[in-house]
């Protein structure tokens, strides 16, 4: 039994060389949101290039704002490299960028290349798979939320792609549209992995509470009339959304909790 336990453990190295990696590639995308999600408030420019950059202040802003839960996740994973949850939306925002932006941008290929030695050496692989048995006891009222929400956005998604595949708007020409259905989409995905209830869930359920919270702010007081903005009735929602997954953070293990303890005496 020690020999497999042994066979199975990471070496030091490697937990050490992730964890380097992981700061490195979440403080890159820190100062790379942390440029593009202050578009709700400052109008970015010169940073890509875009000659429409006051029509897609939305669609940076957005892309800042996702980044940032991605980041989050990445800084957390260098101090607990344990919790798998993370890795796996880490591993899903991978996924999912690569399948909607190369398409329309090979060259986004760079940018996925600079998250590839993170990925590679991530020491716990065999802790995904068991990813299918995570939403066995999921955290209900979040998840309730999580993919009603989780609905419209993909559907948002789906639209967004189809106006970048025959669009010929600005947003088209910089791309953006393939971008926003990227990140919107990850949005909605990190609240359901979140809604699992596995280790690291709340600090996954708190980055995406604040992304939502942040992006229905600048929805309903900044950014309301701008292309692709979920408005003021869209920010709103989106706020609330942001409310029920950090209220759900914050109260953490709780609930059930009270509820046992209820229980008995409830019997009596």
């Amino acid at each position: 039994m020690s020999e497999g336990r042994r066979s199975t453990t990471p070496s030091k190295r490697r937990v050490l060389a992730f964890r380097v990696l992981a700061a490195l590639t979440g403080l890159l995308f820190t100062a790379a949101g942390v440029t593009n999600a202050r578009a709700g408030w400052l109008l970015v420019v010169g940073t890509t290039g875009d000659q429409h950059a006051e029509a897609n202040r939305w669609f940076t802003t957005v892309a800042g704002t996702a980044d940032l839960i991605l980041a989050g996740c990445l800084i957390a994973l260098a101090w607990r490299p344990r919790l798998s949850l993370l890795f796996f939306y880490f591993v899903t925002g991978f996924v999912v960028a690569a399948l909607i932006n190369l398409p329309f941008v090979p060259e986004f290929a760079v940018i996925l290349a600079a998250t590839v030695p993170a990925l590679a050496t991530y020491p716990h692989w065999a802790d995904l798979r068991t990813v299918s048995t995570w939403w066995r006891k999921p955290r209900i009222v979040p998840l309730v939320v999580s993919v009603a929400t989780a609905a419209v956005v993909f559907t948002v998604a789906a639209v967004s792609i189809g106006r970048q595949i025959g669009g010929t708007d600005a947003a088209a020409q910089a791309n953006w549209w393939a971008d926003y259905a990227e990140h919107f989409s990850l949005l909605a995905v990190a609240a359901l992995i979140a809604c699992s209830g596995r280790p690291g869930w709340r600090i996954l359920a708190g980055l995406t509470a604040a992304a939502w919270i942040y992006l229905g702010i600048v929805a309903v007081f900044l950014l309301p009339h701008h292309t692709a903005s979920w408005g003021t009735l869209g920010g709103c929602l989106g706020i609330a959304v942001g409310l029920v997954l950090g209220s759900a953070a914050a109260v953490g293990d709780a609930a059930p909790h009270i509820v046992r303890r209820a229980a008995p005496g409830a019997a009596g």
